[in-house]
């Protein structure tokens, strides 16, 4: 029983495999220093974007809507004003004497 043990113990395959086991064992806790590992600095990039949350943007949004709509309002209002003077003006022409729509009808 003893011849056996010392075989197994001395077969090559046996062998092999702890000296493979051995060697990634001191590779993994860093005992050749990182060797075929190549780490790079990691650099940190300026954060160009301006972060925007979401109630900021919502704000924004009913902003432009609401600084749109009063200028629509307001360009309304100015038609309709002028509009309004020119109905109550009597001296402003209802009709154009050089153009009244072309020559009447001949043959009726």
């Amino acid at each position: 029983m003893r011849l056996r043990s010392f075989r197994i113990m001395t077969n090559r395959y046996v062998s092999t495999a702890a000296a493979v086991m051995l060697a990634f064992a001191l590779w993994r806790f860093g005992f050749f220093g990182g060797v075929g590992t190549v780490q790079k600095p990691v650099q940190q990039l300026p954060d160009v974007t301006p972060r925007v949350t979401v109630s900021q943007a919502l704000g924004g949004m009913f902003d432009s809507m609401s600084s749109g709509l009063s200028d629509m309002f307001s360009g309304m209002q100015l038609t309709i004003n002028s509009g309004l003077a020119q109905l109550a003006d009597p001296v402003v022409p209802r009709s154009n004497p050089t153009n009244n729509g072309g020559s009447p009808a001949h043959g009726e």
